[in-house]
């Protein structure tokens, strides 16, 4: 097989190592794309491949890096006077300087994007810029975002994706969250569960809906399910060999047990966390490492 037909398969083979959370061989083969195209001179398969490389620094935790391979796309798409694929790769961009706390640079980046939309757009395009919309949009409010995730989820369902459909009741339920309104976001976890057991699996929406879900439980006060539903995301985490998705079940997991007096468990679960997250940009790492501070080896706070 030569260059061009590997591209097209490492391409092909894209959207089910990244539902599955395969990663670490997405990065790989998505790494191998680019050479390849680079040593071809084929800009428009790099950027592709740059986009798809992006994506599986993401799902391993690494977001200032594949900001940094989405620059690269973006300017490759510049220069291809690819106005569809700058819009998807600043969409993307947008979201990933959000998820850094840079609400600003986001809020500008996503002007970008949106000022590359066309007259017609098919739904499933659609419901990923309203996604974008409303993700950058929870940083400073997240009750405006809440009516951006479910046009997402209506123009996903529209478009008869379903993955797109479980980010949209994902996001939903993360905005709720942070309104201090865990009833609802259950019910939006619970939602975006049942559309991935009647379709297409996509991991990284299954790891944060797990882990809100969790997140969820243990603000309603349901401790046993809390701790229950942090287990089966450890265990599948662990199947997919996601350290990032462990380590991020591992925190939520120390929360619980806190909560339910197991203090020394829960440092055990933060030490855990802080060991699979290290080389990440997780926002939790701060309070990770305070956490285990304030703790002791016995897990009583040291302050005591």
């Amino acid at each position: 097989m030569g260059p061009a037909g590997t591209l097209e398969l490492i391409h092909a083979l894209f959207p089910y190592l990244h539902d599955r959370g395969r990663s670490r061989d997405l990065e790989r083969l998505t790494r191998h794309a680019v050479t390849l195209a680079r040593s071809g001179g084929d800009a428009a398969a790099e950027g592709r491949a740059l986009g798809h490389l992006a994506s599986a620094h993401y799902s391993a935790g690494r977001i200032r890096q594949a900001l940094r391979l989405l620059d690269e796309a973006v300017r490759l798409s510049e220069r291809l006077a690819d106005d569809r694929a700058r819009m998807r790769h600043l969409g993307n961009r947008a979201a990933l300087l959000r998820e850094l706390g840079r609400g600003a640079d986001a809020r500008a980046t996503l002007a970008r994007c949106l000022a590359l939309r066309p007259d017609t757009l098919a739904p499933a395009e659609e419901a990923l810029l309203a996604g974008h919309q409303g993700y950058v949009a929870e940083l400073t409010d997240p009750r405006s975002a809440l009516p951006l995730h479910r046009r997402s989820r209506d123009l996903a369902r529209q478009a008869g994706s379903t993955v797109i459909e479980q980010v949209a009741l994902c996001n939903t339920g993360r905005a709720q969250l942070a309104l201090g309104e865990p009833a609802p976001a259950l019910r939006s976890f619970d939602d975006a569960l049942r559309v991935m057991a009647s379709g297409v699996a996509h991991w990284n929406a299954e790891r944060e809906t797990r882990l809100g879900r969790a997140q969820a439980l243990r603000a309603l006060g349901r401790l046993d399910a809390a701790r229950e539903a942090c287990g089966a995301l450890l265990r599948e985490a662990a199947e997919r060999g996601d350290a990032y998705g462990r380590g991020l079940a591992e925190y939520e997991y120390g929360h619980v047990l806190r909560a339910l007096g197991e203090e020394g468990a829960a440092l055990r679960h933060w030490r855990g966390a802080l060991t699979a997250l290290e080389g990440t940009d997780a926002p939790v790492l701060p309070e990770l490492r305070s956490l285990a501070q304030e703790f002791s080896a016995d897990g009583r706070s040291a302050r005591e």
